[in-house]
């Protein structure tokens, strides 16, 4: 038995056909730069005590509330856009698609481990750049089940060549005045999207694993950093009237756009001092729904 080592993991991932079915459809990568996988089984047990000693009695068995937090970079392939897309916007029925994962760990060592992930729900997604960064996805997902094998896995899909692009942020798109096609500012130099999904999970009596997850109400928020063109004003005239929508150019060939609907401005802090610097403030938003559009 040797020591699990870092650098040797992969994750693919595949939709359900129905909810903690497993693995249905095409075969797909995350992402070639993965950050973070990490799977949380929850509390396992739970201890029992009683008048008669002050030692722990007993312990009964918790229901599994698995979950699973993945970090990666949007590139321009289709499992990763469309991992991006299933994390972030509802279906037809206002639902989320199910997802399955399968986590290797110590791939290249003499024992190998693999995790299938099952049931994957999106509780929140984060999509976050700044000036000369890449675009990072964060997803925690709601999990049914975690089987483990130490055999190999399923088959690798086509690998993403090198000449895919990372989402980045040079060229980061517009911030649009009252659903016109007006700039409201002329620098944007971050941004930081929230979904989320509220997600509630739902157990039986006759199951240890879980039997649902229902996604409750939508949430969508963020943060802008821009400037604050001649001085401010009509940007602050803005704020509790202003109906906005925000424009984020991913510059991924294919699939460029996060747009942002129906957005208000949720207040600003900003001040005139002697750092030399332009006007700029960090203005949190509200929006009502998220589409990502192809171009």
């Amino acid at each position: 038995m040797g020591l699990g080592l870092p650098f040797q993991g992969q994750v693919l991932w595949w939709t359900e056909a129905s909810y903690g079915g497993g693995r249905s459809g095409t075969t797909q990568w995350v992402s070639s730069k993965v950050y973070d996988a990490r799977i949380d089984t929850g509390e396992i047990c739970k201890a029992l005590r009683g008048i008669s000693s002050p030692t722990i009695c007993g312990y009964i068995s918790m229901p599994s509330d698995y979950s699973f937090h993945l970090e990666f970079v949007l590139q321009n392939t289709g499992g990763t856009k469309s991992l991006a897309t299933n994390a972030a916007l509802r279906t037809a029925t206002n639902d989320l698609n199910s997802l399955c994962f399968e986590v290797r760990a110590n791939e290249d060592g003499a024992t190998k481990s693999y995790y299938l992930v099952k049931g994957c729900k999106c509780k929140t997604f984060n999509i976050k750049a700044s000036m000369k960064n890449e675009y990072i996805c964060t997803a925690d997902f709601s999990a049914c089940s975690v089987i483990t094998a130490s055999s190999i896995g399923y088959a690798d899909p086509t690998a993403i060549v090198s000449t895919v692009t990372y989402a980045q942020f040079n060229r980061p798109g517009h911030v649009l005045y009252k659903n016109t096609n007006v700039a409201i500012a002329t620098i944007v130099d971050s941004v930081d999207i929230t979904i989320n999904h509220n997600i509630t999970d739902y157990f039986s009596a006759n199951n240890v694993y879980k039997q649902g997850a229902i996604p409750g109400a939508l949430d969508v928020t963020g943060t802008l950093g821009i400037s604050l063109d001649d001085g401010g004003k009509a940007f602050f005239d803005a704020l509790w009237t202003g109906l906005t929508n925000v424009l984020i150019n991913l510059n991924i060939g294919g699939y460029d756009v996060v747009r942002l609907r129906n957005a208000r401005w949720n207040g600003m802090s900003f001040d005139v001092n002697t750092s030399g610097d332009m006007m700029k403030v960090d203005a949190p938003f509200t929006a009502k729904d998220i589409t990502w559009l192809s171009t």
